[in-house]
């Protein structure tokens, strides 16, 4: 017998040789979305933490760059305030609620980006339609991950989210581009730089992108568990602000109703097309108020994108059993096949 039949032989026989064969030690999706979460929710971290980061936003090519800071006492009391040059978002937790103040009625389409990227449970959350494919393997910079594709009726929360099994940390989600629609203004988020913080992993680096392009990205440039006396802290409610619920419950609105919206013949006669983004309140019986347009393709496709979305209906939203109203994005594709 030769060395090398020799060598597979004997390890055909040691257990070792098995590792990573059997697929009943496979984790299931499930449990790897469970323990991501777990991981990385720091919004119910038990220990008190002040997290500040820089942000850059990518618009037009040019760089906006913004501050992230927040102060964490308990999942019920918290301060987050995001301050770009001409714009600021400050949010003051209290029990069950958050107060939010902001210059507009509406917030701008990189804050429900920033919002998808730092509250993990949102972004890998499944809802009634969310189906959870079989796991596969892949590698992100050179680390071995298993995946999992999200597949719905609801294709707008499509994505495939890919998490290293060895620290039980979210690597990638990705947002794939349907046949016939444009791309997603988002395709891709990536953390790294893990680090642990009390009982979480915090990502110190995350970036959105499109196409292998950076669109926003946020550096934790600073993290400790000094948290100052919370009479010291500025954790009164900003004036003007507007009051939303906020509780582990709360999920993102379903929609139960969709109109289809029309396509312009002048603007397939021009040759028009694009993403509309929306801004959108979600009202307690499911029903939508204050649509503004947040990133616009043309005149007559937001128009149009307006018209079809105040006939949408949803599902209405709860919260710890109570029907409340949610802020959304909706994202209208217009396409042009030619």
């Amino acid at each position: 017998m030769s060395k090398s039949l020799l060598a597979l032989w004997l390890c055909l026989l040691s257990p070792l040789c098995l590792v990573g064969t059997n697929k009943s030690d496979m984790p299931t999706s499930e449990s790897l979305m469970s323990t991501a979460i777990d991981h990385a929710d720091f919004w119910k971290a038990t220990v008190p933490m002040t997290l500040r980061g820089t942000i850059v936003f990518m618009q037009n090519g040019k760089a906006i760059n913004a501050s992230y800071e927040l102060i964490f006492i308990s999942s019920s009391r918290w301060r987050e305030e995001v301050r770009f040059a001409n714009y600021s978002r400050i949010r003051v937790g209290n029990g069950g609620s958050y107060s939010q103040s902001m210059p507009d009625n509406y917030q701008p389409v990189f804050m429900f980006w920033l919002d998808r990227m730092m509250h993990l449970p949102k972004a890998l959350s499944l809802g009634p339609k969310d189906i959870l494919g079989k796991i596969h393997e892949a590698h992100k910079n050179s680390v071995r991950v298993l995946c999992s594709a999200v597949s719905s009726l609801n294709r707008s929360s499509e994505r495939t989210i890919c998490i290293d099994p060895g620290a039980g940390t979210v690597v990638e989600i990705e947002y794939p581009t349907h046949t016939n629609s444009n791309p997603p203004e988002i395709d891709r988020i990536q953390y790294s730089d893990f680090r642990k913080q009390g009982d979480k992993m915090i990502p110190f680096h995350v970036e959105s992108s499109k196409s292998g392009k950076p669109v926003l990205t946020l550096q934790i440039t600073e993290i400790s568990s000094d948290v100052p006396p919370e009479s010291t802290l500025p954790l009164n409610v900003p004036a003007g602000s507007t009051l939303w619920a906020s509780c582990g419950t709360v999920k993102t609105p379903e929609l139960a109703t969709k109109i289809a919206p029309v396509y312009p013949s002048a603007a397939r006669t021009s040759h028009q097309s694009g993403n509309v983004i929306l801004y959108a309140i979600v009202e307690t019986d499911g029903s939508i108020s204050n649509p503004r347009v947040l990133q616009s393709a043309s005149t007559m496709l937001d128009a149009a994108a307006i018209d079809a979305v105040r006939q949408w209906k949803y599902t209405p939203v709860s919260c710890d059993g109570v029907p409340v109203r949610v802020e959304t994005s909706i994202e209208i594709n217009f396409y042009l096949n030619y």
